[in-house]
Parts: structure tokens; sequence; C-alpha cells
């Protein structure tokens, strides 16, 4: 019977296809069996018959010739004197005899008929011990197994055909599961493909789309909207009227504490004077007049310190930390207006510097973010953020910082730099939206540290760190 051939692959291979075809329908029968006639059938049979003869034959020369040169080498029965002999009919056997030395070799075995008894014996004993060997590799169980060595080698070759024959059609069976596997593979891709597209282009796609589009108004509606009260809280608090009320209510307390200060000294002239002029009981009792007029002046300090603290509280509810930044903004930039050529790259920044964040954390200590774009003028030739720009954004930002916890006699002038140490981590490109984050960490009575995050608005990350550590320089109460 013969193996159909799927219609796919007799399609893609046309020249098969006319093979099979041929075959099927003018060599072959239903069963497999030859369309041939007789006497070729009777032709192809005997050189078959030849064929195996002379195959026989030759295999029998090769035997005798691997024998004769094993019997050179490992026979112990073979005189010595034979042994070149025997050596010279294997070279004659193999047939690789040069013209030049064939009279020779003609002449040495003219005297094989007189010692072939002796070669002989040697060469069957030779032989039987390998036939022996090739039945123990064959049974080794089997102690007759010489004379079954000719039937186990032909059911070895019986098996070996059988087993090619498996074989072939153990390919032929994976050649077409192989292509089912193709088959199954491409419509799977196929309907992936169809799915992907779908998803892509299809209603549930752009539904989402929309949602994501609608939601993103709403929340671009919620932000303005949060900017517009932002705003108008910020105009309600800085008005003119409360800062002028804060104004006037410091200038007042500081009116005071200097002459509660001035009483202070002219009491402690007169102690020195008494001490200079009068006796002991004098003294006594002007020292007794002088506690109880420093009691009245402790007194009267203790009320002015509760009145500036009120006074500070009230100014920092109405004007809030940000005046103070602007101030600070505003004082540095007039230096710089002042001291600077005018393509000074830190005007570019202050044009478009926002401040979005300021806070007051203790008395001490504050925390303010500014964002502000990545300008032409603050690049490098590689396109990127200037860290010497980016480290000039960190003194400016931190130091403005300090003007929140400023008082007099304490970081009035927001000191001079000792070290400024710069952590850069990845590149700012042109028109990139960035956030400075500034924070006082301790800030003493002469030195104070100040720490700087710079990252990008988008998605948070950071562009360089500093620490920033100054030393407070101006004049001390």
């Amino acid at each position: 019977m013969h193996q159909p051939v799927d219609a796919s692959v007799a399609t893609a291979n046309p020249r098969f296809d006319a093979l099979y075809r041929d075959l099927c329908a003018n060599k072959l029968n239903a069963d497999g069996t030859s369309k041939l006639d007789a006497k070729a059938l009777k032709e192809r049979q005997t050189l078959e018959e030849d064929l195996h003869q002379a195959r026989l034959e030759t295999a029998k020369r090769e035997i005798i010739r691997n024998g004769l040169c094993d019997l050179v080498c490992r026979s112990d029965d073979l005189p010595d004197e034979l042994r070149d002999l025997v050596s010279i009919t294997a070279v004659a056997l193999d047939g690789n005899t040069a013209n030049e030395d064939e009279a020779l070799v003609d002449e040495e075995l003219e005297t094989l008929n007189e010692h072939a008894p002796a070669i002989t014996r040697a060469l069957s004993k030779q032989l039987e011990q390998d036939v022996t060997t090739l039945a123990l590799l064959l049974a080794p169980n089997d102690p007759h197994s010489v004379a079954k060595l000719a039937a186990g080698i032909q059911v070895l070759q019986t098996t070996i055909a059988t087993s090619r024959t498996r074989l072939a059609d153990t390919r032929y069976s994976l050649a077409q599961d192989i292509w089912t596997l193709h088959d199954l593979y491409r419509q799977v891709m196929q309907t992936s493909i169809r799915a992907l597209e779908q998803t892509i282009h299809g209603s549930v796609a752009r539904g989402t789309k929309a949602k994501a589009e609608y939601l993103a108004v709403v929340a671009e509606g919620i932000s303005k909207k949060l900017s517009v009260q932002h705003g108008q809280l910020m105009m309600q608090l800085y008005s003119p009227e409360a800062q002028e009320r804060l104004r006037a209510r410091m200038e007042g307390a500081e009116s005071e504490t200097r002459v509660v200060r001035r009483k202070i000294r002219e009491a402690e002239e007169q102690l020195g004077k008494f001490r200079q002029a009068r006796g002991m009981e004098a003294m006594v009792k002007e020292y007794a007049e002088i506690l109880m007029e420093t009691k009245k002046v402790k007194d009267e300090v203790e009320r002015l310190q509760k009145n500036v603290t009120v006074g500070l509280l009230l100014g920092l509810l109405l004007a809030m930390e940000m005046d103070q930044l602007k101030k600070a903004i505003a004082q540095i930039a007039s230096k710089v207006d002042s001291d600077s050529v005018h393509h000074n790259f830190t005007l570019a920044w202050r044009q478009d510097l926002e401040i979005v964040e300021a806070k007051k954390l203790t008395e001490n200590t504050a925390r303010a973010v500014y964002r502000f774009p990545v300008k032409q003028e603050f690049l490098n030739p590689a396109g990127g953020l200037h860290g010497g720009a980016a480290a000039t954004f960190h003194d400016i930002g931190t130091s403005m910082l300090l003007s929140m916890v400023a008082r007099p006699g304490f970081w009035a002038t927001s000191g001079t730099t000792r070290t400024l140490n710069m952590t850069y981590l990845r590149p700012a490109m042109k028109g990139e939206m960035l956030l400075l984050e500034c924070v006082i960490v301790h800030a003493g009575k002469s030195l104070c540290l100040l720490k700087g995050t710079l990252m990008r608005e988008r998605d948070g990350a950071i562009i360089s760190t500093c620490e920033h550590n100054k030393f407070d320089n101006g004049p001390k109460l």
C-alpha cells in the first residue's frame, strides 16, 4: 500500500509530486510490488547474486589479508623467518605494489607454497581466536556461541534492517507532525495578530482612550481651580494693611527693647558710683533699691519679650514664609543686577523662578520648593544642564531659605559659604521643568547645614544633590 502524500506538500514540491505519480502509476503495484516484466526481474536477480558473490570473495580476501597482517604482529606461533614472507603476501593481496617492486615480490612469493602449511596453521589459529572473541561479544553467557555466530550475525543484520525501516517510517511520521505543528503555529499567530489589532484599534481601546482623555481634562480643571484658590488666599494674607500692622508692631517692640536696655545700663552706672562714693550702709540701702528696680526692669523685659513673641507669631501668620523668600530673592537679584554683566544666566533663571511651597518647620529650621524650566542659558556644550549652573541654583536656593529663620543677631545676612558639596546623578535637558527642594537641617549661632535636592517634575528623578555649610558673619547682639 502506498503512503499518502499531503496535498499541500505536493503543491509546494512539484518535482516530488511528478516522481510520486510516476512511481504509483508506472512502476509499483498497489501492494508495493514492481510492475517490471519477468525478464528484467530475472536479470536483476542474476545481477544481485553476482554482486553478492563478488562481495563474499572480497570479504574473504580482506579477512585473509587482515589476518596475515595481524599474524605478523600478534602471533607467537609464526617463526621469525616467515614474518617477512607473510608481510609481503599481505601487501600483494592489498594490490598496492609498485611496478618496479613486482619482480621482487614475485620472487619472494615463489617460496609461499613451501611454507604454506605452517602459515595456514598459524592463520587458522589466529582466526579461531578472533571468531571466539566475536562469539563471546555476541553472547557472553553462551558456551556454544561459536557455532551460532553466523545465525546471530544474520539476526543482527535483520534487526538492523528492520530498525532502519522503522526509523524511516518514524521520520516520515515526524515530518507529518512537524508540518501539522507549523500549520497550528501559523493559525495561532494569525489569531494573535487579529486579537492584537482588535485590542489596539477596537471599541474597547477607543473607549479607554476617551476615558483617559476625559480624566486628564478633569484633572487639569481641578489643578487650575486650586491655583486660583491658592492665589486668592495669598492675596488675603499678603494684604498691605496686614503687612503695615506687622511692621509697626515690630518697630514698637524694638523701641521698647532699646529703652529697657538703656535703663539697665543707667542702673549699672549708678551702682558703680554708689560703690565708689558711699559707705557700706548706704550701699546696702541703695543695693536694696537697685534690687527692687531690677525686679521691675526684669518684669518689664519679660512683658516686652512676650509682646515681641506675639508680634512675631502674628507676622508669621499674616505674611507667611513666602514673603520672606520673595524679599530674599529680590535682595539677591538687586545685588546680581548691580554686580554682574548683562548676560548673567541667573537673570534668566530668576525670570521664571516660582516658589511652590515655603514652610517654617521650627524656630531654626524651614523648607521650601522652587520650580523653574531648563533654558538655553543654563546648558553645557553637550546640551544638558551645566554643573556650574546647577551648583549656583543650589547655592542661591538654600541661602534664600535662611531668611525664613533670620532675626536680629541671628543669620540676618544669610552668612557666607564654607563648603558646597555637589553630587550629580543624571542630566537635565532643555525645556524640562525642574523642582529644587531646600531644607535647613540645622542653624546654630555661627554655623548651619543646608541641603538641596534638584529633581525632574514629571517623574521625580533626582538630577543632583548638595550639602551647603555656611558661617554667620553678621553682627551679634
